[in-house]
C-alpha cells in the first residue's frame, strides 16, 4: 500500500486556505501553507467522532464542510480520508489543534492524535498562545517530528528542557512567485519600507513568564515609534497593541495592502522577528522582491544560511538605521541585494513543498 502525506482538517483555520466562512463574509486573511494543498500528493482528513446522537451531527457537518472546501478550492474529493494507516504521515498545525487562543483545544482532537497509530508531524505556529498547553498536549501526543519557521527552544533555555525530547526540523517560509524579481528589471524608489503587524496584548501568564512581556513583536512596536511619519520611510505596519497608527491598524486594510508592489519599489526594508525567535514571512518576500533587508536578528538570520552583510545589512539598533546606509558604498548595496536575490530562489514554493514532503517520508 502506497504511503500518504494526509493533512489534518485542511477546511479548518487560515493554514491552507481562506475557511469559506470568511470566504462568504470577505474577510482577509494571510495564507501561508497553500502550498501543502496545491498539488496532487496530499490527502485531506476529516475529523470524525463516534457515531452517537450528537456525535453524528459534527460528523455530518464535518463531512459537509470538508466536501465544500474541496469543491470550492477544486480539490479532488476523493482524496478526502477518515482514518490512517500505519504506513502513512499525518501533519497537523499545533494551534488549533493542541491549543487555542481563548479557551482548551477539544479533548476528542487531542485523544485522537495521541493514539494515532502513524508517522506524525506538528507545525509549531503559533506556538505562543497557551504555552503551557502547548507543551502539555505535545508530550500527550508525542509527534515522531516537529517542524516550523524557527525551535522555540533556541530562544528559551527552560522551554529547551521541557521539550527536549522532540526532533526538529526547520521548514522555512515559501514564497509565492509574484515576489520574484529578475535583477535587471529592478527600479527603486531609495525608500526603506517597514511591514508587519503587531499583535493585541497577550495575557497568559506563561507567556509573560517565558519572555518578560506582553507584545509579540515589541521590535515592531519600536520600529512604528520610532519611523512612523518619517520622510525616508514608509511604515505600513498595522498595530493591534496599543492602537498607534490608525489608518491600517484594522488587519483587513493592511491584507488588502498588494505588498509585492511595495516590496519591488523599495530600496530597503525592515519587518523585524518576534520575540519567540520566529522570523516574518515579509523578509523572504522582500529578499524576492530585490529588497535589501536591514535586520539586527543575526542568529535567527544565520539559521537560514544568511549572513549580515552580505546577504542583508546588520545593525546592532535599529536606531542606527540612517548611518548603516549611509557607512555603505552604492556598489556593496547592489552586492548585497544580488546575494539577497541568489538566496531567496531556496525560498521557492517548490523547493519548500520538497522539503515538506521529504519530512513525511
Amino acid at each position: 500500500m502506497k504511503k500518504k502525506v494526509i493533512i489534518f482538517r485542511p477546511h479548518v483555520g487560515p493554514w491552507f486556505k481562506l475557511p469559506l466562512p470568511r470566504v462568504i463574509t470577505k474577510k482577509k486573511a494571510a495564507i501561508k501553507y497553500s502550498y501543502m494543498v496545491d498539488n496532487t500528493d496530499t490527502y485531506f482528513f476529516a475529523f470524525l467522532k463516534a457515531w452517537t446522537i450528537s456525535g453524528f451531527v459534527f460528523n455530518i457537518k464535518e463531512l459537509l464542510s470538508l466536501f465544500l472546501w474541496c469543491v470550492y478550492y477544486k480539490k479532488c474529493i476523493f482524496r478526502i480520508r477518515v482514518k490512517a494507516d500505519s504506513k502513512d504521515t499525518m501533519f497537523f498545525f499545533l494551534h488549533g489543534n493542541l491549543s487555542t487562543a481563548n479557551r482548551e483545544p477539544s479533548e476528542f482532537i487531542v485523544k485522537f492524535l495521541e493514539d494515532l497509530k502513524c508517522k506524525k508531524i506538528c507545525h509549531l505556529s503559533h506556538f505562543q498562545y497557551s504555552i503551557d498547553t502547548s507543551i502539555k498536549n505535545l508530550l500527550r501526543v508525542n509527534p515522531d517530528l516537529i517542524i516550523g519557521e524557527s525551535d522555540p527552544r533556541i530562544e528559551n533555555s527552560e522551554l529547551k528542557t521541557k521539550l527536549s525530547s522532540f526532533q526538529f526540523k526547520l521548514l522555512p517560509f515559501s514564497i509565492s512567485e509574484r515576489f520574484f524579481v529578475n535583477k535587471n528589471d529592478i527600479t527603486k524608489n531609495g525608500k526603506i519600507v517597514l511591514t508587519g503587524t503587531i499583535a493585541p496584548p497577550i495575557n497568559d501568564a506563561c507567556f509573560q513568564y517565558y519572555y518578560k512581556t506582553d507584545c509579540l513583536q515589541p521590535d515592531r512596536l519600536f520600529l512604528l515609534e520610532l519611523y512612523n511619519h518619517h520622510q525616508n520611510y514608509d511604515c505600513l505596519i498595522s498595530n493591534k497593541y496599543n492602537g498607534n497608527h490608525d489608518d491600517i491598524n484594522d488587519q483587513q486594510k493592511y491584507f488588502s495592502i498588494k505588498i509585492e508592489d511595495v516590496y519591488q519599489r523599495s530600496s530597503f526594508a525592515i519587518v523585524s522577528s518576534e520575540v519567540i525567535g520566529v522570523p516574518a514571512i515579509g523578509v523572504f518576500e522582500a529578499m524576492a522582491s530585490g529588497c535589501v533587508i536591514i535586520s539586527r536578528d543575526e542568529s535567527i538570520m544565520k539559521l537560514y544560511g544568511l549572513e549580515k552583510d552580505v546577504h542583508y545589512l546588520f545593525v546592532e539598533s535599529y536606531l542606527d538605521v540612517d548611518n548603516k546606509i549611509l557607512s555603505i558604498p552604492d556598489d556593496k548595496i547592489r552586492e548585497i541585494r544580488s546575494a539577497s536575490l541568489r538566496a531567496s530562489k531556496d525560498f521557492s514554493t517548490k523547493k519548500i513543498y520538497k522539503r515538506f514532503i521529504d519530512f513525511c517520508e
